[in-house]
């Protein structure tokens, strides 16, 4: 189980991982703010980034792997629809949503999209460019890895990351680097 949340990006980013994992021969089961996919079928469409359509992906026989975007709106009205992901994804938190249910600040946003870093137990792919978000590594279940990306790779978050020997993306010339250490 995949989470991917954050302000801007989220249906993007996870039809991209559900892409991803789909040709390496899984069945994926996809939610997004466009449908549900299961097996690259559309077999829902519309706004399916809550609960239900969440579960409607957990609970499929045939899904090995679900990528769930999931939006700030369905995590304030229902929750998660699970209690634990493999990894979680926080692309970046903005102002876009501040007045609604609840959240008044970027603060209060980040808090609510935190659960996804909260309920990760193998990974957390954080925005190492975005200070909010950076925090929330420090929320991570004991034992998941934090995985920063960023486009500049002289961040100081990287950098810092790499210097412990964590695991960091970014880019570099055009292409796409994983560095480790």
């Amino acid at each position: 189980v995949i989470a991917v949340t954050g302000t801007n990006g989220k249906t993007t980013t996870t039809l991209l991982i559900g892409h991803i994992i789909q040709n390496t021969g899984h069945i994926t089961g996809v939610t997004t703010t466009e449908g549900i996919y299961i097996n690259q079928r559309l077999v829902q469409t519309g706004d399916c980034t809550g609960y239900w359509s969440a579960r409607t992906v957990l609970t499929s026989p045939i899904v090995e792997a679900a990528v769930l975007e999931v939006a700030r709106g369905g995590m304030f009205k229902r929750g998660l629809a699970f209690d634990a992901s493999d990894i979680g994804v926080v692309l970046n938190i903005h102002d876009d949503h501040l007045g609604q249910h609840g959240a008044e600040t970027l603060e209060d946003l980040a808090r609510v999209k935190g659960l996804i870093v909260r309920t990760a137990s193998k990974a957390c792919v954080l925005n190492a460019e975005d200070p909010l978000v950076v925090e929330m590594a420090e929320d991570k279940q004991e034992g998941a890895e934090v995985i920063f990306f960023a486009l500049d790779p002289a961040s100081r978050t990287i950098e810092k990351h790499l210097d412990a020997g964590g695991r960091a993306v970014y880019l570099r010339r055009n292409m796409i680097m994983l560095a480790h250490g």
